[in-house]
């Protein structure tokens, strides 16, 4: 390989811009419904473990996926098996 192998450019660095997804390139491995919960842009801001942010959507929305829900707080009486 070379220098100009590894570096990106910008037609592959920007996102599709009907879907507002990541391109997929050849090497990349992305499995069927793997970026429903790992897309790009989930930023989340840690409140370092202040209860008055439960509930609070902590990332900003994400071009193709929208706004993300809010991560369930420290109080949350729901178990695993009631979200499904």
């Amino acid at each position: 390989t070379n220098r100009n192998d590894a570096i990106y450019t910008r037609e592959e660095l920007l996102v599709d811009s009907e879907s507002g997804k990541p391109k997929q390139l050849p090497w990349e491995d992305w499995r069927e419904g793997e970026d429903l919960n790992t897309s790009g842009w989930l930023r989340a801001t840690s409140p370092n473990g202040d209860a008055s942010y439960e509930g609070q959507i902590a990332w900003s929305g994400d071009l193709g996926y929208g706004i993300r829900e809010a991560e369930i707080g420290q109080s949350d009486t729901k178990t695993p098996e009631e979200d499904q």
